[in-house]
């Protein structure tokens, strides 16, 4: 969920001290200022920091927040495969192994693992107190066949400041686009962000159009 300031060691210490139990307890930290202050080296700033974090990364992006949730198997990629396909975390808590099945790059083991998690009552027990606590779990449109980008193809490269990697492929996605990792004739366009690397020079030596981020947001409609 990157959350600054709540590394493995943190964790660990909280845990031991029975200041939390699973990972929804993380978003009940406020209530235990007390105890937390307790810690050695968790100072008044240190606390109101790891609390900031904790509020910002409720609004995470689902493919993000199923990563998160430490689905065996369930890698970041695969964990944005399921968030375009079912477009919420009730239509995947609810999906059937035929349904999980459906989806291309993912594997019978792990469609077996996705399945199994979401029939366990104690992690549906958790996502549903992580609802309650505030974790957004913002829907997603599922990928569409169609759309004005139908045919084009991206790169992306570099830190985009308004999203990340992983949304601005959703987003691509959503309109009919696709994503590749490597740059060739076939690339529609190369979207540069910060520091984008070697990426824009293979571009430029092949003629791909490079367009930045304020670029790329019109494509998708966006400003």
């Amino acid at each position: 969920m990157d959350i600054e300031g709540l590394g493995y060691r943190t964790i660990e210490i909280f845990a031991e001290q029975g200041i939390i139990k699973d990972i929804s307890d993380l978003y009940l930290l406020p209530q235990q200022k007390e105890r937390i202050l307790e810690i050695e080296r968790m100072g008044d700033k240190m606390f109101s920091n790891l609390i900031d974090a904790l509020e910002k990364s409720k609004q995470r992006e689902l493919p993000r927040i199923l990563f998160a949730l430490g689905i065996p198997g369930v890698g970041e990629n695969t964990a944005k495969l399921l968030a375009v396909h079912f477009g919420s975390i009730d239509n995947l808590m609810n999906a059937d192994e035929n349904q999980i099945s459906e989806i291309k790059g993912i594997g019978p083991i792990v469609e077996q693992s996705v399945y199994s998690f979401f029939q366990d009552d104690n992690n549906i027990r958790i996502i549903n107190k992580l609802k309650d606590l505030g974790v957004a779990f913002p829907q997603l449109e599922r990928k569409g066949h169609e759309g004005p980008l139908l045919g084009k193809t991206f790169v992306l490269t570099g830190t985009l400041e308004g999203m990340s990697r992983t949304q601005a492929q959703i987003e691509i996605e959503k309109l009919g686009g696709k994503v590749t990792s490597s740059v060739s004739k076939l690339t529609s366009f190369v979207v540069a962000g910060a520091d984008p690397g070697s990426k824009v020079d293979k571009a430029k030596k092949l003629g791909v159009e490079i367009i930045d981020e304020i670029s790329f947001k019109k494509l998708l409609g966006m400003t």
